[in-house]
Protein backbone atom coordinates (compact mmCIF):
# COMPACT_ATOMS: atom_id res chain seq x y z
CA UNK A 1 0.00 0.00 0.00
CA UNK A 2 1.24 3.28 -0.78
CA UNK A 3 2.31 4.90 3.03
CA UNK A 4 0.23 8.43 1.98
CA UNK A 5 -3.00 5.64 1.57
CA UNK A 6 -2.06 3.40 4.59
CA UNK A 7 -1.81 6.77 7.01
CA UNK A 8 -5.31 7.79 5.13
CA UNK A 9 -6.55 4.34 6.21
CA UNK A 10 -4.50 4.62 9.76
CA UNK A 11 -6.52 8.08 10.29
CA UNK A 12 -9.90 6.79 9.18
CA UNK A 13 -9.62 3.69 11.34
CA UNK A 14 -9.35 5.87 14.47
CA UNK A 15 -11.86 8.41 13.93
CA UNK A 16 -14.12 5.19 13.56
CA UNK A 17 -12.80 3.65 16.69
CA UNK A 18 -13.12 7.05 18.84
CA UNK A 19 -16.50 8.18 17.10
CA UNK A 20 -15.50 10.10 14.21
CA UNK A 21 -16.67 14.09 14.65
CA UNK A 22 -19.54 15.33 12.52
CA UNK A 23 -18.54 17.06 9.60
CA UNK A 24 -18.07 20.42 9.41
CA UNK A 25 -20.81 22.63 7.95
CA UNK A 26 -20.63 22.78 3.84
CA UNK A 27 -20.20 26.49 4.21
CA UNK A 28 -17.11 26.67 6.64
CA UNK A 29 -15.42 25.06 3.18
CA UNK A 30 -13.39 27.21 0.60
CA UNK A 31 -14.29 27.98 -2.65
CA UNK A 32 -12.20 27.37 -5.31
CA UNK A 33 -10.88 29.89 -7.93
CA UNK A 34 -12.54 26.88 -10.37
CA UNK A 35 -16.11 27.35 -8.78
CA UNK A 36 -15.53 23.93 -6.86
CA UNK A 37 -15.87 23.35 -3.04
CA UNK A 38 -12.74 22.46 -1.49
CA UNK A 39 -13.41 19.60 0.61
CA UNK A 40 -10.73 18.60 2.55
CA UNK A 41 -11.48 17.50 6.22
CA UNK A 42 -8.28 15.13 6.71
CA UNK A 43 -5.73 18.57 5.92
CA UNK A 44 -7.66 19.87 8.56
CA UNK A 45 -7.17 17.08 11.02
CA UNK A 46 -3.87 16.93 10.04
CA UNK A 47 -3.22 20.62 10.68
CA UNK A 48 -5.03 20.20 14.48
CA UNK A 49 -2.64 17.45 15.18
CA UNK A 50 0.76 19.72 14.13
CA UNK A 51 1.53 16.36 11.29
CA UNK A 52 1.62 19.36 8.93
CA UNK A 53 3.15 22.42 10.87
CA UNK A 54 7.14 19.94 11.06
CA UNK A 55 7.08 20.63 7.36
CA UNK A 56 7.20 24.40 7.48
CA UNK A 57 9.34 26.49 5.89
CA UNK A 58 11.39 22.97 5.12
CA UNK A 59 13.64 22.56 2.10
CA UNK A 60 11.69 21.09 -0.55
CA UNK A 61 12.26 19.01 -3.93
CA UNK A 62 11.01 20.10 -7.10
CA UNK A 63 9.19 17.42 -9.82
CA UNK A 64 7.68 18.42 -12.97
CA UNK A 65 6.29 15.94 -14.97
CA UNK A 66 5.28 17.42 -19.00
CA UNK A 67 2.72 14.50 -21.30
CA UNK A 68 0.69 15.48 -24.40
CA UNK A 69 0.79 19.44 -23.26
CA UNK A 70 -0.13 18.69 -19.49
CA UNK A 71 2.42 20.37 -17.45
CA UNK A 72 2.40 18.94 -13.30
CA UNK A 73 4.61 20.59 -11.10
CA UNK A 74 4.77 19.88 -7.51
CA UNK A 75 7.21 20.72 -4.44
CA UNK A 76 7.77 18.12 -2.14
CA UNK A 77 9.16 18.32 1.36
CA UNK A 78 12.72 16.42 1.30
CA UNK A 79 12.08 14.76 4.93
CA UNK A 80 9.08 13.22 4.58
CA UNK A 81 9.26 9.91 5.48
CA UNK A 82 6.73 6.77 5.25
CA UNK A 83 3.78 7.69 7.16
CA UNK A 84 3.88 11.15 7.45
CA UNK A 85 0.92 12.96 6.12
CA UNK A 86 3.11 15.60 3.70
CA UNK A 87 1.45 18.54 2.33
CA UNK A 88 2.06 18.93 -1.47
CA UNK A 89 1.77 22.06 -3.59
CA UNK A 90 1.04 21.52 -7.08
CA UNK A 91 0.02 23.28 -10.13
CA UNK A 92 -1.43 21.35 -13.35
CA UNK A 93 -1.21 23.12 -16.28
CA UNK A 94 -2.60 22.66 -20.14
CA UNK A 95 -2.01 23.76 -23.36
CA UNK A 96 -5.12 21.69 -24.82
CA UNK A 97 -7.86 22.05 -26.19
CA UNK A 98 -10.79 22.24 -23.70
CA UNK A 99 -12.47 18.92 -22.68
CA UNK A 100 -9.22 16.90 -24.44
CA UNK A 101 -7.93 15.61 -20.62
CA UNK A 102 -11.13 14.40 -19.21
CA UNK A 103 -12.16 12.54 -22.78
CA UNK A 104 -8.98 11.02 -23.19
CA UNK A 105 -8.99 9.87 -19.25
CA UNK A 106 -12.48 8.94 -19.59
CA UNK A 107 -12.08 6.65 -22.42
CA UNK A 108 -8.92 4.99 -21.63
CA UNK A 109 -9.02 4.71 -17.46
CA UNK A 110 -12.52 2.74 -16.56
CA UNK A 111 -14.85 0.41 -17.76
CA UNK A 112 -18.08 2.06 -15.95
CA UNK A 113 -19.46 4.99 -16.65
CA UNK A 114 -17.40 8.36 -16.36
CA UNK A 115 -19.61 11.70 -15.89
CA UNK A 116 -17.96 14.93 -17.60
CA UNK A 117 -20.25 17.75 -16.90
CA UNK A 118 -20.33 20.59 -18.86
CA UNK A 119 -21.07 23.51 -16.66
CA UNK A 120 -20.19 25.73 -18.94
CA UNK A 121 -23.44 24.92 -21.38
CA UNK A 122 -25.63 23.61 -18.59
CA UNK A 123 -29.47 24.15 -19.89
CA UNK A 124 -30.39 24.22 -16.16
CA UNK A 125 -28.31 27.10 -15.64
CA UNK A 126 -29.82 28.96 -18.92
CA UNK A 127 -27.48 28.07 -21.91
CA UNK A 128 -28.75 26.69 -25.09
CA UNK A 129 -27.41 23.33 -24.28
CA UNK A 130 -26.20 23.04 -28.04
CA UNK A 131 -22.04 22.90 -27.61
CA UNK A 132 -20.04 20.64 -29.81
CA UNK A 133 -16.95 21.11 -27.44
CA UNK A 134 -16.32 17.58 -26.17
CA UNK A 135 -18.12 15.67 -29.44
CA UNK A 136 -15.43 17.69 -31.53
CA UNK A 137 -13.35 16.17 -28.84
CA UNK A 138 -14.54 12.57 -28.88
CA UNK A 139 -14.22 12.80 -32.98
CA UNK A 140 -10.44 14.57 -32.75
CA UNK A 141 -9.73 11.22 -30.22
CA UNK A 142 -11.02 8.76 -32.37
CA UNK A 143 -12.40 7.14 -29.01
CA UNK A 144 -14.34 3.45 -29.98
CA UNK A 145 -16.12 3.13 -25.90
CA UNK A 146 -19.35 3.68 -25.62
CA UNK A 147 -20.74 7.15 -24.89
CA UNK A 148 -23.62 9.26 -24.58
CA UNK A 149 -24.14 13.23 -25.28
CA UNK A 150 -27.12 15.61 -25.79
CA UNK A 151 -27.36 18.14 -28.38
CA UNK A 152 -30.12 20.74 -29.16
CA UNK A 153 -29.85 21.10 -32.81
CA UNK A 154 -34.11 21.46 -34.25
CA UNK A 155 -32.86 21.35 -37.80
CA UNK A 156 -30.73 18.08 -37.06
CA UNK A 157 -33.45 16.64 -35.81
CA UNK A 158 -35.96 17.34 -38.81
CA UNK A 159 -33.62 15.71 -41.08
CA UNK A 160 -33.44 12.42 -39.34
CA UNK A 161 -37.36 12.68 -39.07
CA UNK A 162 -37.34 13.07 -42.48
CA UNK A 163 -35.09 10.66 -43.22
CA UNK A 164 -36.38 7.95 -41.02
CA UNK A 165 -35.07 5.13 -38.81
CA UNK A 166 -32.39 3.00 -40.30
CA UNK A 167 -31.32 6.24 -42.66
CA UNK A 168 -27.60 7.83 -42.80
CA UNK A 169 -27.64 11.35 -42.90
CA UNK A 170 -24.92 13.93 -42.94
CA UNK A 171 -25.44 17.07 -40.92
CA UNK A 172 -23.55 19.88 -39.33
CA UNK A 173 -24.67 19.65 -35.96
CA UNK A 174 -24.69 21.89 -32.91
CA UNK A 175 -23.69 25.49 -32.14
CA UNK A 176 -27.25 26.57 -33.75
CA UNK A 177 -28.23 29.56 -31.59
CA UNK A 178 -24.84 31.23 -31.45
CA UNK A 179 -21.08 31.22 -33.01
CA UNK A 180 -19.96 32.86 -30.34
CA UNK A 181 -18.08 29.40 -28.54
CA UNK A 182 -18.68 26.94 -30.93
CA UNK A 183 -19.07 25.54 -34.36
CA UNK A 184 -21.43 23.29 -35.73
CA UNK A 185 -19.83 19.80 -36.38
CA UNK A 186 -19.61 17.97 -39.57
CA UNK A 187 -21.20 14.13 -38.78
CA UNK A 188 -22.39 11.22 -41.12
CA UNK A 189 -24.62 9.45 -38.64
CA UNK A 190 -26.89 6.54 -38.47
CA UNK A 191 -30.80 7.74 -37.24
CA UNK A 192 -31.59 4.92 -34.54
CA UNK A 193 -33.82 6.18 -32.25
CA UNK A 194 -36.95 8.43 -32.09
CA UNK A 195 -38.68 9.82 -29.27
CA UNK A 196 -41.60 12.89 -28.49
CA UNK A 197 -39.29 14.00 -25.78
CA UNK A 198 -41.88 13.75 -23.08
CA UNK A 199 -41.16 12.21 -19.68
CA UNK A 200 -41.61 13.03 -16.32
CA UNK A 201 -38.77 14.14 -13.99
CA UNK A 202 -38.50 13.02 -10.18
CA UNK A 203 -36.76 14.38 -7.29
CA UNK A 204 -36.16 18.35 -6.30
CA UNK A 205 -37.49 19.91 -9.89
CA UNK A 206 -40.03 17.22 -10.36
CA UNK A 207 -42.20 17.72 -13.36
CA UNK A 208 -43.41 16.78 -16.68
CA UNK A 209 -40.59 17.56 -19.40
CA UNK A 210 -40.84 18.10 -22.64
CA UNK A 211 -37.47 18.26 -24.84
CA UNK A 212 -39.68 18.47 -28.21
CA UNK A 213 -38.67 15.72 -30.64
CA UNK A 214 -35.61 13.86 -30.15
CA UNK A 215 -33.58 11.22 -32.47
CA UNK A 216 -30.69 8.70 -31.72
CA UNK A 217 -28.01 9.96 -33.91
CA UNK A 218 -24.92 7.26 -33.67
CA UNK A 219 -21.31 8.13 -34.68
CA UNK A 220 -19.34 5.04 -33.96
CA UNK A 221 -19.77 4.47 -30.27
CA UNK A 222 -20.90 7.97 -29.89
CA UNK A 223 -24.58 8.21 -29.21
CA UNK A 224 -25.63 11.61 -29.93
CA UNK A 225 -29.92 12.56 -28.20
CA UNK A 226 -30.61 15.47 -30.65
CA UNK A 227 -33.56 16.93 -29.33
CA UNK A 228 -35.67 20.77 -30.53
CA UNK A 229 -35.60 21.83 -27.21
CA UNK A 230 -33.36 21.91 -24.09
CA UNK A 231 -33.77 19.81 -21.35
CA UNK A 232 -32.79 18.99 -18.12
CA UNK A 233 -29.20 18.47 -18.53
CA UNK A 234 -28.76 17.03 -14.91
CA UNK A 235 -30.73 14.06 -15.31
CA UNK A 236 -30.32 10.55 -16.74
CA UNK A 237 -33.91 10.61 -17.69
CA UNK A 238 -32.87 12.58 -21.12
CA UNK A 239 -31.60 9.09 -22.32
CA UNK A 240 -33.44 7.07 -20.38
CA UNK A 241 -36.60 8.15 -22.10
CA UNK A 242 -35.03 7.29 -25.42
CA UNK A 243 -33.95 3.65 -24.77
CA UNK A 244 -30.32 4.80 -24.21
CA UNK A 245 -29.07 3.40 -20.55
CA UNK A 246 -25.92 5.24 -18.61
CA UNK A 247 -24.77 2.49 -16.55
CA UNK A 248 -23.90 1.16 -20.36
CA UNK A 249 -21.84 3.91 -21.74
CA UNK A 250 -18.44 4.30 -20.36
CA UNK A 251 -18.41 8.78 -21.31
CA UNK A 252 -21.52 9.99 -20.20
CA UNK A 253 -22.14 13.63 -20.97
CA UNK A 254 -24.03 15.61 -18.65
CA UNK A 255 -25.13 19.49 -18.97
CA UNK A 256 -24.21 20.63 -15.55
CA UNK A 257 -22.03 21.43 -12.84
CA UNK A 258 -22.95 19.84 -9.64
CA UNK A 259 -26.55 19.56 -10.25
CA UNK A 260 -25.93 15.84 -11.41
CA UNK A 261 -24.02 14.73 -8.68
CA UNK A 262 -27.18 13.00 -6.67
CA UNK A 263 -28.83 11.67 -10.17
CA UNK A 264 -25.77 10.02 -11.05
CA UNK A 265 -24.47 9.17 -7.41
CA UNK A 266 -25.29 5.11 -8.70
CA UNK A 267 -24.49 4.86 -12.14
CA UNK A 268 -21.20 7.28 -12.27
CA UNK A 269 -17.63 5.51 -11.14
CA UNK A 270 -16.26 9.19 -11.26
CA UNK A 271 -17.07 12.85 -11.98
CA UNK A 272 -15.49 14.73 -14.32
CA UNK A 273 -16.06 18.47 -14.19
CA UNK A 274 -14.38 20.30 -17.60
CA UNK A 275 -14.41 23.73 -18.35
CA UNK A 276 -15.56 24.15 -22.26
CA UNK A 277 -15.97 27.91 -24.17
CA UNK A 278 -19.72 28.55 -22.86
CA UNK A 279 -22.02 31.15 -21.65
CA UNK A 280 -22.45 29.59 -17.78
CA UNK A 281 -19.06 29.07 -17.08
CA UNK A 282 -18.11 28.75 -13.69
CA UNK A 283 -15.52 31.27 -13.79
CA UNK A 284 -16.90 34.56 -14.57
CA UNK A 285 -13.89 36.32 -15.44
CA UNK A 286 -14.09 34.26 -18.60
CA UNK A 287 -17.32 35.58 -19.96
CA UNK A 288 -17.03 39.64 -21.91
CA UNK A 289 -19.33 41.66 -19.08
CA UNK A 290 -19.04 45.20 -21.14
CA UNK A 291 -22.07 46.89 -19.22
CA UNK A 292 -21.25 46.55 -15.26
CA UNK A 293 -20.17 48.91 -12.76
CA UNK A 294 -16.23 48.30 -12.11
CA UNK A 295 -14.67 47.25 -9.59
CA UNK A 296 -16.79 43.98 -8.50
CA UNK A 297 -15.72 40.69 -7.44
CA UNK A 298 -14.75 38.21 -8.45
CA UNK A 299 -13.97 40.15 -11.78
CA UNK A 300 -11.39 42.42 -9.81
CA UNK A 301 -9.96 40.04 -6.97
CA UNK A 302 -7.57 43.06 -5.82
CA UNK A 303 -11.09 45.22 -4.65
CA UNK A 304 -11.16 45.35 -0.90
CA UNK A 305 -14.74 45.21 0.88
CA UNK A 306 -15.37 47.78 4.00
Amino acid sequence: MHPRLLVVAILSLGQALAGAPKPAPIDTYAIHADGGLIYDPLRREAEKSGQLSKFDNTPTSKVRIENNGVTFEAAVPKSATAYDVVPIRYTLRSTQAAGTPPVHVAATAFEDAVVIADGADATNGGSPGDSTCLLREMLAQNITCPALLTIVDPEAVGMAFQAGLGSTISVAIGAKKSRLYHQPVEIQAHVERFSDGQFHLKGHIAQKVSMGRCAVLAVGGIRIVASEFAGPGHDPEVYRHIGLEPRDAQIVVVKATVGHMDAYRDIMKLNLPTECPGPSPSRLERLDYRHIPRPIHPLDPEMQFS
